[in-house]
């Protein structure tokens, strides 16, 4: 099956494409808000599934050997649990999708622009420092993480430092699309104007701009921190096989892959989104520590250098936001 002969008849409209941790899940949440939307309650990952510098946890060994992933080979497969993820959307909604690895993904935006040319893209930028931190406190909370940050920066863990790499990644949509597919949103104005800006993301769309942010608590996936960092570390450490989050089951060529499981149909129930939403205002919202400062400036420097001709590119001043990219 080649990608540009898909039927394309109730596939995205719309595409959120990351950055991880810029508020992608916010942005989500509110979308899904809009009568006039239909947006799948989690992230798909169709676009690179079979990218093992993204997804190294889609790639799992068993007792029958590794799992395996070929977007090319299976894409008929790929295709039809894609299209599953949409088929409670009404007639006449927008359909939209995010995956905040597309972004950073080297495959997705060749294999975006052949099956869903006349999609709209939506990137979410924020200071890449802080960013890789954020990151980082989400793989210790989700059981990934076993090292301390430098530690992790050091061993290259994580894509910390890749997903920050914005130039590169917005180069690479910009030679598959035009400009005016592509709406990039600066976190740091996101969070100081949040109405403003989901106006602005309507209009892109074509949607009527009828979510009143006072009716909606914006804030999605927030940071909740262990009280104990080396203690956390250490249950990683112990457990992490049972701790970290699997995508077994949930996509096809992954073990017990079952589309119409209970645990599937559950996931996509309205109701698994409120009950969502309602732990997530229950959680305990605590700060991160500090980062080092020599860890801070290191990075400043790294992300200077990495993202250096970002501003011209896409016509944003990124210094009034990151100060230290004016260096």
């Amino acid at each position: 099956m080649n990608p540009t002969d898909v039927d394309t008849e109730g596939l995205p409209d719309f595409i959120i494409i990351g950055a991880q941790k810029s508020g992608t899940s916010s942005l989500h949440g509110i979308l899904a808000r809009h009568p006039g939307v239909f947006i799948p309650p989690r992230e798909i990952f169709f676009f690179d599934v079979d990218d093992v510098e993204q997804h190294p946890d889609f790639f799992v060994r068993t007792g029958d050997g590794w799992t395996d992933h070929d977007f090319e080979r299976d894409l008929a497969a790929y295709l039809a649990w894609y299209r599953g993820m949409f088929e409670d959307a009404r007639p006449g909604q927008m359909i939209g999708e995010d995956s905040t690895t597309y972004l950073a993904s080297r495959a997705a935006p060749g294999r975006i622009a052949a099956m869903l040319p006349e999609v709209k893209l939506i990137a979410l930028l924020r200071d890449p420092v802080t960013r890789a931190y954020s990151h980082y406190w989400h793989t210790v909370s989700t059981g990934r993480a076993t090292m301390t940050f430098e530690e992790s920066l050091q061993a290259g863990r994580g894509n910390l430092i890749t997903r920050g790499r914005y130039l590169e990644q917005i180069e690479r949509y910009l030679a598959h699309f035009g400009s005016g597919s592509l709406k990039i949103i600066l976190f740091e104005e996101f969070v100081s104007d949040e109405q403003s800006t989901v106006d602005g993301v309507c209009a892109f769309l074509g949607l009527e701009p009828s979510i009143d942010l006072a009716t909606v608590d914006p804030h999605k996936n927030r940071a909740s921190p262990p009280l104990s960092l080396p203690a956390r570390l250490l249950v990683n450490r112990l457990f992490q096989r049972f701790t970290a989050k699997s995508y077994r089951g949930r996509i096809p060529n992954m073990p017990s892959y079952d589309p119409g499981s209970l645990r599937s149909r559950i996931e996509k129930h309205p109701l698994a989104r409120r009950l969502a939403d309602g732990y997530e205002s229950l959680r305990p919202r605590r700060r991160y520590p500090a980062m080092k400062p020599e860890t801070r400036s290191h990075l400043e420097g790294v992300f200077r250098r990495l993202n250096a001709g970002l501003s011209e590119l896409i016509g944003r001043d990124v210094s009034e936001h990151w100060p230290y990219m004016s260096g």
